[in-house]
């Protein structure tokens, strides 16, 4: 009797969970059928078109690649903008091509100003020696002198001390002297230093100067170089030797 009992309350308490089921899955099956029907009407109506913002422009940080090109830079007595193109023209060449002399950099360099400028000498003569590199505009003439694995200072000394200028002062133009150094680990410019001068003379503003910084990364790899390089040029001098002690012997 009582597991009569008991069965009789299961079914009712089963029939009474699938009913609700029942009403649970027509309910939703009614809202789905709702939601689908109002996103096809949606769907179906023209779209608006996005309106674009217009947003305002803003220039760009000024960079190094904003620097004057190399006529530019000399034109208005820039020397860290004139050096910075030295550079980067150097920096161009494969290092399988480059010929540790000065002559090198002196003939690359002349020939790159014979570009820019229309009225360019090498070697010109004076009184007191040869300048390596003459350019002459209607406003100024320039006088460059080259060293490697000097110094910038050493360059414009020459060209102070021997009195290159002296030759120009009758053409009422602003005189430019430049000295560049370049260095032989790295193999393109290391330093430059100018100072202008007006027609009659006087200097026009302060010495300006130029010089790479290395950072410690560069400096442990051109020193490992310098090393090497050392290294490799007294291996070169000990085979000499021998060679000239066995051409005594025989």
């Amino acid at each position: 009797m009582k597991s009569n009992l008991a069965r009789l309350i299961c079914m009712g308490f089963a029939k009474e969970k699938a009913i609700d089921a029942l009403s649970y899955h027509n309910d939703f099956k009614r809202a789905l059928d709702k939601l689908l029907s109002n996103y096809e009407a949606a769907s179906s109506l023209p779209k608006p078109k996005p309106q674009l913002q217009q947003q305002e422009r803003t220039e760009p940080e000024p960079t190094r690649l904003d620097n004057p090109d190399m006529k530019e830079a000399l034109k208005t007595y820039d020397l860290k903008a004139f050096c910075w193109n030295i550079q980067i023209y150097f920096a161009s060449f494969p290092y399988s091509l480059i010929d540790l002399q000065e002559k090198y950099f002196h003939s690359l360099l002349y020939a790159k100003l014979c570009d820019l400028f229309q009225n360019c000498e090498a070697e010109e003569s004076t009184s007191g020696g040869r300048i390596d590199i003459t350019v002459k505009t209607d406003r100024f003439v320039c006088l460059i002198e080259i060293k490697l694995g000097k110094s910038a200072y050493d360059a414009l000394y020459q060209i102070e001390g021997r009195n290159y200028a002296l030759k120009f002062h009758q053409q009422q133009k602003d005189i430019v002297c430049i000295g560049l150094n370049f260095d032989k680990l790295s193999k393109n410019l290391s330093e430059g230093v100018m100072c202008v001068y007006d027609e009659n003379g006087r200097p026009i503003g302060d010495i300006q100067s130029f010089k790479v910084v290395l950072t410690e990364e560069q400096k442990s790899y051109y020193m490992r170089k310098k090393k090497q390089e050392n290294f490799k040029n007294k291996m070169k001098r000990t085979k000499q030797d021998i060679d000239r002690i066995v051409d005594i012997e025989e």
